[in-house]
């Protein structure tokens, strides 16, 4: 590789140069973006999710007391207005199942199946795919239930892979931009330098030592 630059004529030297600090520099903006904004979604969904959780398992609590499965049961399907819900599961203070909803649209067979009824989960947990969250159920102060809900992320994924394809594109496009200014820009440093270049060989060559380089601009060159 540097054996490769070294071999480069000065005008290409200086473009790799100038192309590649380019690219780095929008490679670590763009980085710095995407992962602010990756933060920034995880915790929106957490804030969503947890809210959600604990609006559902206030509204659960007589029905854990009274052992009404019926009415459980009813505010669980209020979960339907969310299509990122996948599972919400009501369980009481000794495991046992006593309501249940499943988005049948998203659930399948099987479908993460050793996580979908564990009662000991704590806050909300990020997968791959998933968001999962165990909120106690309390009746006062004491507790006598768990709801717990699996929610897709999905959506939010192809968001952000968007975000991320978004990004690549702007790269390349402000490489590209970079490169033809860089083109343009260069020929001002390189030309004196090619002109003089030029003198010198016809003056080694023809020994004419009156020949001079016409003067294009104020700085050292």
């Amino acid at each position: 590789m540097k054996n490769w630059f070294l071999q480069l004529p000065v005008r290409h030297k200086l473009h790799v140069i100038v192309v590649l600090s380019s690219a780095i520099a929008l490679l670590l903006v763009m980085a710095a973006s995407f992962t602010s904004q990756w933060l920034l979604v995880r915790k929106q969904v957490a804030d969503e999710v947890q809210t959600l959780a604990t609006v559902i398992s206030e509204n659960s609590s007589a029905g854990i007391a009274f052992e009404d499965k019926a009415a459980l049961n009813t505010i669980l399907r209020s979960l339907s207005a969310k299509p990122n819900v996948i599972v919400g599961r009501i369980f009481n203070l000794n495991g046992d199942l006593f309501a249940e909803y499943i988005n049948v649209a998203r659930f399948h067979p099987g479908h993460e199946a050793k996580n979908l009824a564990d009662p000991t989960l704590k806050g909300v947990r990020f997968r791959s795919h998933y968001a999962e969250i165990a909120q106690p159920v309390s009746l006062g102060k004491e507790r006598i239930g768990l709801l717990y809900l699996l929610v897709s992320l999905k959506d939010v994924n192809q968001n952000l892979l968007m975000l991320a394809l978004f990004m690549v594109g702007m790269l390349l496009v402000g490489i590209g931009i970079a490169m033809i200014f860089s083109r343009r820009l260069l020929r001002v440093i390189v030309g004196p330098i090619i002109s003089l270049s030029g003198i010198m060989e016809k003056i080694s060559r023809e020994k004419r030592y009156d020949a001079r380089s016409p003067v294009v601009s104020q700085d050292e060159l």
